[in-house]
């Protein structure tokens, strides 16, 4: 779970940092060679990128799942038993997973939505350095070449095998889909007392 989280914000933290690179080059006359560089750094944080999800993928799935599985269980349980019904050791059996489970899906998807955030802004240097090329009185068509090739690359999104791409909207749709279910079943445990209560009486 943390070595999801890590490698997802350390791969961000790189194109941060090639983001603040671009915005340097953004200030200075451009010139062919100064793009080279860039240019290879920005194929290599490409293909990290697709390893990165292909590696990734299947893994965050199941923690995902899992965690989530475990939220509707905890919240299941918490809600069906009574209050006479709880005990201390069972207060501090539930205290772990109602405080650490939600925390590792908020983490992990932050993690991974912080990737596409900073490939936004690498291509929003990029698109200036673009401009700032065709604006100039002599066009550089070679550094011309190299922007439009790196802004043609797609990075992809981290997701769950595809199945839910990492951003804040599936904090909150996992979290409305949590509180929905949990309405769900106050709703049908107090349904449940009054029909309790009659049948009692039909049987004495």
């Amino acid at each position: 779970m943390v070595m999801c989280g890590a490698l997802y914000y350390n791969l961000s933290d790189l194109l941060y940092r090639f983001a603040e690179g671009l915005r340097y080059l953004h200030c200075k006359s451009i010139n062919h060679r100064d793009l080279l560089v860039p240019m290879q750094l920005h194929a290599s944080l490409f293909k990290m990128a697709h390893k990165l999800q292909n590696a990734t993928s299947v893994t965050a799935c199941l923690i995902l799942c899992s965690q989530i599985v475990a939220m509707f269980v905890i919240l299941t349980t918490y809600i069906l038993l009574d209050s006479e019904q709880w005990s201390i050791p069972l207060v501090f059996e539930s205290i772990p997973g109602i405080s650490t489970v939600p925390l590792t899906v908020i983490g992990i998807i932050l993690c991974g939505s912080r990737i596409p955030f900073q490939v936004e802004n690498c291509n929003i240097y990029l698109l200036s350095l673009h401009d700032q090329l065709t604006s100039e009185p002599k066009l550089d068509r070679n550094s011309l070449i190299l922007v439009k090739a790196m802004l043609n690359k797609r990075f992809p999104y981290m997701s769950a095998c595809s199945l839910a791409k990492f951003s804040p909207k599936l904090i909150t749709s996992i979290f409305g889909s949590l509180l929905t279910y949990g309405l769900l079943i106050v709703n049908i445990k107090e349904t449940e007392r009054p029909m309790g209560k009659n049948s009692t009486i039909v049987i004495c």
